[in-house]
């Protein structure tokens, strides 16, 4: 099993085990047309050879909007888009864990297209002096007893820098426009959706044949 590394940003990499003989697959680029700002900066996957598959995929959009505690509804929405996608029949989620000013999520679920397990882990930190939010999904599955797909989720590993939230001074302000302006509360609100929609998530594998 080698180390497969990719590159979302200038600032960060990621890396996890990929098995030997995967091989690239082609991939339908998720459609950011109808949200301005966002950008889907990395989206690659593989067929593995158990019969699995896996693929890994990364958005940014502005975070002049973000609060505290944001972090729980954003990859709500991931895992829920995640377990939509792929036609799991469950999708439990892990607890977001705060890892070295950034936040990760792994989840686990059962059911869809290879009739086995599938794992997977999400990452979601900030970049350029806070101002940008990088949302990553790494998601695997293959027959039971899923051996490939473990290694993937639990060792997938963020290189470089990513940030912590944007600083206080500039949520408050943030807090206290919203506070006069229920359109900016709105706004607010659509953020949240926009930001668990656009994650990267599984297609439904293409056969390898």
């Amino acid at each position: 099993m080698g180390t497969k590394q990719l590159a979302p940003s200038d600032q960060v990499g990621l890396s996890f085990p990929l098995p030997d003989g995967a091989r690239e697959r082609e991939v339908t680029p998720v459609d950011l047309g109808a949200a301005s700002g966002a950008e889907l900066v990395l989206q690659e996957a593989w067929t593995l050879p158990d019969g699995g598959w896996a693929e890994v995929g990364c958005v940014t959009a502005a975070a002049h909007l973000w609060v505290p505690g944001l972090e729980g509804a954003v990859l709500a929405g991931a895992s829920a888009m995640v377990r939509d996608r792929a036609g799991l029949s469950v999708l439990t989620p892990g607890a977001v864990e705060p890892v070295a000013g950034h936040f990760e999520q792994s989840f686990r679920g059962t059911g869809g297209s290879t009739e086995g397990g599938t794992v997977g882990r999400h990452v979601l930190g900030f970049v350029d002096d806070g101002q940008g939010v990088l949302l990553c999904t790494l998601v695997c599955a293959a027959p039971e007893p899923a051996a490939s797909c473990e290694p993937m989720a639990t060792e997938l590993t963020v290189h470089g820098q990513l940030e912590p939230p944007p600083p206080p001074g500039v949520v408050a302000a943030t807090l206290a426009f919203v506070a006069a302006s229920p359109r900016t509360a709105a706004t607010l609100a659509g953020l949240v959706l926009l930001l668990a929609a656009l994650v990267i998530v599984v297609r439904r594998p293409r056969p390898a044949w």
